[in-house]
């Protein structure tokens, strides 16, 4: 019984992670996408439209975008 549920908890755990890693890939790609609309000089208001990001997260990432 033992190695049965030590393998479903394992299952979990990497079924948890995976789902976290897409989720965090999903926002980096999304970050991304965001930057490079900021680079060509779309407004925020857009942005956030054509990314699903919040203002602030837009925001955030013009603030970067215009330091470098």
């Amino acid at each position: 019984m033992m190695p049965a549920l030590f393998e479903q908890i394992k299952n979990e755990g990497l079924e948890q992670g995976l789902e976290q890693g897409l989720e965090q890939g999903e926002k980096k790609a999304l970050a991304k996408v965001a930057e490079n609309l900021i680079r060509e000089g779309m407004d925020i208001a857009r942005v956030c439209k054509m990314t699903e990001l919040s203002r602030e997260q837009v925001e955030k990432l013009r603030n970067g975008v215009l330091k470098h």
